[in-house]
């Protein structure tokens, strides 16, 4: 992965640019990712017929956590799928509902069973992108390749949620990994 690349990523999902110290370690970042995203990738046919509600996400570099995607857990229309953030040791640790905002379009995430107030300017925001690190604007039929979520890590760090701080999740990039059965 190009450094330029992989500063856009950052910028496009934080709104931050990248500089300092920061900057000077995007090359030993970039390349543990680019590494790790040469890994086996899942089949165009498993990714193509697996709908987001069935998919699941490894993270990038990190392989011991995993994003379960399911039915929405919200009675609100616009939030139409639900994800849980697992740990091999942690277990499960968070549950969030994936909505899309109106007018704008751009896609956020509420924690489960917590108040959704405010609007999407002040939630986590996911990211997903096509195997050729296009932003997939939206929904299609074929399940993206990549995800990312602004904030995920530092929300698991604050969090203290079961062990976030001896086993923290970090900033990571998720990869499509399989189609859970049915």
């Amino acid at each position: 992965m190009s450094l330029s690349l992989f500063r856009s990523i950052i910028y496009c999902s934080t709104g931050l640019i990248v500089t300092g110290s920061a900057l000077q370690r995007l090359p030993q970042v970039a390349n543990s990712w680019s590494a790790a995203i040469a890994q086996p990738k899942p089949t165009v046919t498993q990714q193509k017929f697996c709908p987001l509600t069935r998919s699941i996400y490894r993270a990038i570099g990190n392989p011991t956590f995993e994003l379960i995607f399911g039915a929405s857990k919200s009675g609100i229309a616009t939030e139409f799928a639900s994800l849980t953030l697992k740990h091999k040791t942690r277990g499960n640790i968070v549950a969030y509902n994936l909505g899309g905002s109106m007018g704008y379009g751009s896609l956020y995430l509420t924690e489960v069973g917590q108040k959704t107030e405010g609007d999407a300017v002040e939630k986590l925001k996911p990211y997903f992108f096509d195997s050729n690190w296009k932003n997939i604007n939206g929904i299609t039929n074929l399940v993206p390749r990549y995800f990312f979520v602004a904030g995920l890590g530092v929300d698991d760090w604050y969090s203290n949620r079961n062990g976030s701080r001896t086993t923290p999740l970090g900033d990571v990039i998720w990869q499509f990994e399989r189609c859970q059965s049915r």
